[in-house]
């Protein structure tokens, strides 16, 4: 389906998958729209400064992340559309491409250009197996360019193993299928795939002798007495000098720079394994080397892919809501009302839905009226039960600058806490929460809360201390949508009435009430079981979410000290209310 580039346009396509890979890989990475070739560097680390964000009382502590540069040719390179080249450049650095430590390893060799060419070969045939397993438009991207540079290529009737191997990679098996060894490198850029980051290294070592005979062929009897000597410090300059090895050889249609460093050299996850440095090599060992490098490559591509599928979902929002860290905090149980909410979800677990189905116990008399009036599927109109799917509920907290006083934020953390620990051993209820407020800037400041664990990190902080409640509504639609409860509820709680400012100037409350009420009108086509929990000591507030929620919507405490079992109470009174017709 093509993308619709009135909702999202070439630039945010562009910075949303940097953005993805920036978060998977916890980098930097700076995108450049330049003339020359596509291409990625790595330009070391940068330390990244952290006070928790700025949470009341935070530390400050000092990380060290990657710092990646990627060049996209503009104009594009042809045939190479720019989409596709960063997707390309993107995943040497997901799947990390091990050029800096190769780059030594093959100067210690003595390589010449040649090995170069076949690790980038190899390198790219492998980070794009992986990549185009995790997305089936990707694979179609990678196969049409590779198709049409296949199309460029000129017949050269050639033993030289990059272009072999370059042939088949661009399928065009048909200028090399006479070639010497041109099963072997097939084979080799079908082992390639799928292995982990040194899979292009350990089917080098598996070629190195049909490479090695090749540049023997055509240096002749001087390379050959060079190597019985051991003499091989102008190895390279003599290959670069032999005609048939480099003047004489096709230029790739498409290369990418030798200099691409993807890691530290030094660093513990940068070191070639010692079991790829040897030189010797029977063909046993060759095989159990490739065969745990498509282990190791599985587990690299599940542990990617687990990110990409479930970590990343937080971060496909707009680019004010900033992802924050919150100050640890202490938290306590209250165990009479959990043992008390547990009874209730397990009632509600246990629960028993209604639906229409072609068997059952009884007809449906408005379904079966229905239907005839269709003149379809009569048979259709039997009503039967079966066990419910459990319920979902996201607990959505108001962290601004009043809910400090009187400790309310501490009380909202007890609650949750609560909540958390009344679910234990209950399967198929879930819980989660997140903590907002936002800046005179208009950024807004969200932590989610995944498991009780988390449930310290609802804190207050110094740099958000607004009352976006439109962002509070639907972060937590996101976040229901991703559960996979069948009832669904949002619980909001909230100390004050909604408050924004953007640009460092208030938004008008009548005009911020209607964003409000838009986002709330999002949020009740998922769910229409929203609770506003409204902690204040004056009548504005309850005046102003009682027109946006409607009376039935709100909850309304004086005291935070007492809130929790307020809340609770008619929580349960919500549950049971609703357990015939569940939320």
């Amino acid at each position: 389906m093509p993308r619709n580039r009135q909702y999202l346009s070439e630039q945010e396509l562009f910075v949303k998958t940097t953005n993805m890979i920036e978060y998977v890989v916890d980098a930097q990475i700076r995108l450049v729209f330049a003339r020359g070739g596509n291409f990625c560097n790595f330009n070391g680390y940068q330390t990244r400064h952290e006070s928790k964000d700025g949470a009341l009382n935070s530390y400050t502590q000092n990380k060290k992340i990657k710092f990646f540069s990627i060049n996209i040719a503009t104009p594009p390179e042809r045939h190479i559309p720019q989409y596709t080249a960063l997707l390309h450049e993107l995943a040497h650095i997901l799947y990390e491409s091990p050029f800096t430590p190769m780059k030594q390893l093959l100067e210690n060799w003595n390589a010449p250009r040649l090995y170069y060419d076949i690790f980038n070969i190899l390198e790219d045939q492998r980070i794009e197996s992986h990549l185009a397993r995790s997305y089936i438009g990707y694979k179609n991207r990678f196969d049409k360019v590779t198709n049409d540079l296949g199309k460029a290529m000129k017949t050269l009737a050639t033993n030289d193993p990059s272009f072999i191997l370059l042939a088949i990679r661009f399928h065009r098996d048909d200028l090399v299928r006479n070639s010497k060894n041109y099963k072997i490198y097939k084979k080799a850029l079908e082992d390639v795939i799928r292995t982990d980051k040194f899979g292009g290294l350990r089917i080098l070592i598996s070629i190195k002798k049909y490479i090695e005979e090749f540049i023997s062929e055509q240096e002749g009897d001087r390379y050959s007495s060079n190597m019985d000597d051991g003499k091989t410090k102008n190895r390279g300059q003599s290959s670069r000098k032999s005609g048939n090895i480099s003047n004489n050889r096709q230029p790739h249609p498409k290369k990418f720079s030798e200099s691409l460093n993807t890691e530290n050299p030094s660093s513990k996850e940068s070191k070639i394994p010692d079991q790829l440095l040897g030189t010797d090599y029977t063909q046993n060992k060759i095989d159990d080397i490739i065969e745990e490098g498509k282990l190791e490559g599985e587990k690299q591509f599940q542990n990617i892919r687990e990110k990409l599928l479930s970590g990343y979902r937080q971060d496909n929002s707009p680019s004010h809501i900033k992802k924050i860290d919150r100050l640890r905090a202490g938290y306590k149980v209250d165990k009479v009302v959990s043992k008390g909410l547990k009874k209730i979800f397990k009632l509600l677990k246990l629960r028993d839905r209604p639906f229409i189905d072609y068997t059952g116990y009884e007809v449906d008399v408005n379904t079966y009226i229905e239907n005839f009036i269709k003149g379809t599927n009569l048979n259709r109109s039997y009503q039967d039960s079966k066990r419910d799917r459990g319920a979902s509920i996201v607990i959505s907290i108001d962290a601004s600058g009043s809910m400090y006083s009187q400790d309310k934020i501490g009380i909202a953390r007890k609650l949750v806490a609560t909540l958390f620990d009344s679910i234990k051993g209950i399967p198929n209820v879930e819980i989660c929460g997140n903590v907002w407020a936002s800046n005179s800037s208009g950024d807004i400041g969200i932590t989610e809360i995944k498991n009780i664990q988390d449930v310290q990190k609802i804190s207050l902080h110094m740099n958000y201390v607004l009352t976006p409640t439109h962002m509070g509504l639907e972060y937590s639609m996101q976040m229901l949508k991703r559960m996979r409860g069948y009832n669904k509820l949002i619980i909001l709680i909230t100390d004050g009435y909604p408050n924004y400012q953007k640009n460092n100037k208030n938004v008008p409350t009548q005009h911020y009430l209607k964003t409000c009420r838009r986002s709330l009108q999002k949020v009740l086509k998922v769910t229409p079981n929203v609770l506003c929990v409204n902690v204040e000591s004056g009548q504005i507030a309850k005046t102003l979410n009682q027109r946006l929620f409607g009376k039935k919507r709100v909850i309304t405490v004086y005291d935070m000290q007492d809130a929790s079992g307020k809340i609770i109470k008619e929580f349960r009174k919500f549950i049971v209310k609703n357990v015939e017709n569940p939320f």
